[in-house]
């Protein structure tokens, strides 16, 4: 019998569908992601509305899967009600500290692939009933797997006649660089310039401006290649009015037609506070709520690109010539690195006692949600990583775009492109380039007259996810595609 189920998509100012309730027999769906927050953080968020009407499971690497839990992210209590958490026997046991490390890349990748094609080689389907997999003993209907999962697993999935939805946690122009790269071009040219480690979309004829990593040419954008237009569909975490030209350029491609495109996003995680970090956002707001409109800076380079120590000691010079509210998330092991002035004006975490007049608070955690959606933040300094990135475009946040590497200069360039931001260019992870203070300051000050851009821009973001919006319709259209295919 079919399942009738209400759906709340977003609480908040998050998609909330109609009050209607959508009648259809549920499904199994499996969605597989790799261990990279960016990554799993939007799928887990898509699971979650998903999780509303049919039965997902979640799989992810089992190192992750478990921190999911020990950080609270995944709350069994309440996602184990409608998200089963299947952590993949990869022998993956340590953290991807450094993304440019080819070494660590290359090695994570192997055991996260093979994890990966033994377990879709073995869930039961549809047509298989037998499962060789512990734990997954229903029969999948529907995969909704990341990008990056090669292209052996995705051909395992299409031999098995299970529909493959490909999930992109960022924009499409991961996709469109992927789908133009011509390797004999790319063999040929003679390259301008080292890679410094950032995605770049080639010309027509397939020539880079900016070269990518070997490493990500072999293990990744030769086999995609070849890997996307195997999907029955794409699912993108964006919104359809930045992707439309990307998805207009690999439409045209034969091997692409008639593969539809689902923009869902921003697919933003949920407004949980876990135990853990309770106190911790409480002080945070406490100290917000004793500034000015618009007035602080947040700034975040994300889990992984930490600037040098060096860079660091310019950011604190600059942060002293602006002499404005900053709250600033930093990992406590780099606090060595900052110069007394700056301690000095600092409020460093909540071991000590709190004293709401500091004009800069040092956070190892930030809840940055929170923060963005403050009305006294007022600037956002960021990596812009795809999350972070949407994450301030949603609340309307001017940004000071500083990749570091992968697709974040495409991600700060849309920024600066929307009229809601500027970049600093050149100072990536790869780049020895040291970002003087009178610079930085020049970007923030620049970045500021771009408000009015960036609330717009906030309100397109919005609307998308509001009832008749754009992303709102595409993921009716989603679950009218799941629901179509048997």
């Amino acid at each position: 019998m079919p399942v009738k189920r209400k759906f709340a998509f977003f609480r908040k100012r998050q998609y909330r569908l109609a009050p209607s309730s959508f009648a259809m027999a549920r499904k199994h769906i499996l969605c597989i992601t790799i261990p990279g927050y960016g990554h799993l953080t939007p799928l887990l968020a898509l699971a979650r509305k998903l999780g509303a009407i049919h039965q997902v499971t979640f799989a992810v690497s089992a190192h992750t899967a478990n921190q999911l839990q020990q950080r609270q992210l995944y709350h069994v209590a309440t996602d184990g009600k409608f998200i089963q958490l299947y952590g993949i026997p990869d022998g993956i046991d340590f953290d991807f500290d450094d993304p440019t490390d080819p070494t660590v890349l290359q090695r994570i990748s192997q055991l996260m692939i093979r994890g990966i094609e033994q377990l879709v080689g073995g869930i039961p389907t549809r047509d298989t009933k037998h499962s060789s997999i512990r734990g997954i003993a229903d029969a999948v209907d529907v995969i909704i797997a990341d990008h990056n999962i090669g292209l052996k697993a995705t051909q395992i999935i299409v031999d098995r006649h299970v529909p493959l939805c490909t999930f992109i946690p960022s924009g499409v122009y991961c996709i469109q660089m992927v789908l133009a790269f011509n390797e004999k071009a790319y063999r040929e040219q003679k390259l301008p310039k080292p890679s410094k480690g950032f995605f770049s979309l080639p010309n027509a004829d397939g020539y880079f401006d900016e070269p990518p990593l070997e490493t990500l040419v072999q293990s990744v954008i030769i086999e995609q290649k070849e890997a996307v237009p195997l999907a029955t569909v794409l699912i993108v975490n964006s919104v359809r009015s930045f992707e439309q030209k990307y998805i207009n350029n690999y439409e045209a491609l034969d091997q692409m037609k008639d593969k539809p495109t689902f923009c869902v996003g921003p697919l933003l995680s949920e407004d949980k506070t876990t135990t853990k970090n309770l106190a911790m956002e409480e002080k945070v707001r406490t100290w917000l709520l004793g500034r000015e409109k618009a007035s602080v800076i947040c700034i975040s380079f994300g889990s992984i690109g930490t600037p040098r120590p060096e860079q660091l000691k310019e950011l604190c010079k600059t942060i002293v010539q602006l002499d404005q509210p900053v709250i600033w998330s930093l990992k406590s092991n780099h606090y060595a690195h900052l110069p007394d002035e700056l301690k000095a004006m600092a409020q460093a975490g909540f071991e000590e006692e709190m004293v709401t007049d500091k004009k800069v608070l040092l956070v190892s955690w930030a809840p940055q949600k929170m923060v963005l959606a403050h009305e006294n933040v007022g600037l956002f300094v960021s990596h812009c990583g795809w999350n972070s990135t949407i994450e301030a475009l949603s609340e309307g946040k001017p940004i000071v775009g500083w990749p570091q590497f992968a697709d974040q200069m495409i991600n700060a360039e849309l920024v600066e492109e929307k009229g809601a931001g500027v970049v600093v260019r050149d100072a990536g992870m790869m780049d020895d380039r040291l970002v003087l203070a009178e610079e930085i300051v020049e970007k923030i000050v620049a970045a500021r007259g771009k408000m009015e851009g960036a609330m717009a821009l906030g309100k397109c973001v919005r609307q998308a996810v509001e009832q008749g919006g754009s992303s709102y319709r595409e993921i009716r259209d989603l679950l009218d595609f799941i629901d179509k295919n048997q």
